[in-house]
């Protein structure tokens, strides 16, 4: 039912002139830029809808819905249009064709919940016209009803192949693009709407509602994204480490990595970049010892010292021969007894 504010808002608009609230059907125009709201009965005041979607002639379009609704629709407490897309022709700037399927709802605001009042669904063909500044509608061509519907559409699309087929394969298809402009009005605007309906049928969620399952999942999400951000961190972080390696010790980066005996002793031995020119080495012999210890090149041989890992009381210092895939270790001092001086290990880059 049309609202006693609302009403005497028209009044007045037409009371001043016909052309500033408006044109006739079919023809472009701008609604009165005085109508701004429209009323509920409580007296509070829904926006008027405006489009802030990116497609393309669709804001002079909803315009022109809502002036149309304006004239031949009962009103409610907002109107709000609805556009299924289905084909556009630009070759003409004077004739730029949109066909869609176009929808106009008034609703009431009953709560939380829009309840359509009153509405029109039209498959149809707008007509616009380029300006240096968006474009204007110079008329909309309407499917006709009843037992002709069906050639007046065929006749609408005949400027363009294919286009009938697909008013055909989308005519049930309008729901969820009701729902999207629904949902636009309410984002736009900061409004208390979770649903919108049909009389005589079940609300329409605006906003899906997460399971637990869903909560869980989107927690589980956004931690494994967390780790993965870390860890690409740490990555770049390892990156500009190696990238600013020390110029003293960058001849030897060849000799990182990790080293296999090849002479049967069950042998391993990694070797990591410290500091200040320095490296960290790691040897492991199977059965018998680890080393752990630091050394520093010196041409192509690396003194090291390490401490026994079962006794660390006890030491050994050794060279490292080589810089590249192939190592030669020798142990040339030794506290304990089981790792006597002179003893060597050949190794192989293994990675």
């Amino acid at each position: 039912m049309m609202k006693k504010a609302f009403a005497w808002i028209m009044v007045c608009c037409l009371l001043l002139g016909m052309t500033a609230c408006g044109s006739e059907k079919n023809n472009g125009g701008s609604a009165d830029s005085s109508v701004l709201l429209q009323e509920e009965e409580s007296g509070e005041e829904l926006p008027v809808f405006e489009y802030s979607g990116d497609k393309k002639y669709f804001p002079e379009i909803c315009e022109y819905l809502l002036e149309d609704a304006e004239k031949n629709l009962e009103q409610g407490d907002v109107t709000i249009p609805a556009i299924t897309f289905i084909d556009m022709d630009e070759t003409d700037t004077n004739d730029i064709k949109v066909w869609g399927i176009f929808e106009q709802y008034a609703y009431n605001l009953e709560e939380n919940n829009l309840v359509m009042c009153s509405g029109a669904k039209t498959p149809g063909l707008f007509h616009l016209k380029k300006l240096e500044e968006g474009a204007e509608v110079v008329k909309w061509d309407q499917r006709e009803d009843g037992a002709n519907a069906d050639e007046s559409l065929k006749a609408m699309c005949a400027s363009k192949t294919g286009v009938y087929e697909l008013f055909k394969q989308n005519e049930n298809a309008t729901e969820q693009n009701r729902t999207y402009f629904v949902r636009m009005y309410v984002e736009d605007n900061g409004l208390d709407i979770d649903t919108y309906q049909d009389p005589g049928q079940d609300p329409v969620k605006l906003f899906k509602e997460d399971t637990e399952a869903e909560k869980k999942a989107a927690e589980e999400e956004a931690k494994a994204e967390a780790e993965k951000a870390e860890a690409e961190a740490q990555a770049k972080a390892a990156e500009a480490a190696a990238a600013a390696v020390d110029p003293a010790v960058a001849e030897y980066e060849s000799a990182l990595g990790h080293f296999v005996s090849e002479d049967g002793k069950g042998a391993t031995m990694d070797i990591l970049r410290g500091g200040e020119g320095l490296y960290t080495v790691n040897i492991g012999i199977i059965r018998l010892v680890g080393l752990n210890g630091v050394g520093k090149y010196e041409g192509d041989t690396m003194e090291f010292t390490a401490a026994i890992d079962v006794d660390e009381s006890k030491n050994v210092a050794g060279t490292v021969q080589g810089k590249g895939d192939d190592l030669v270790m020798t142990i040339n001092e030794s506290d304990w007894k089981y790792l006597e001086p002179g003893t060597t290990f050949h190794f192989k880059k293994e990675y």
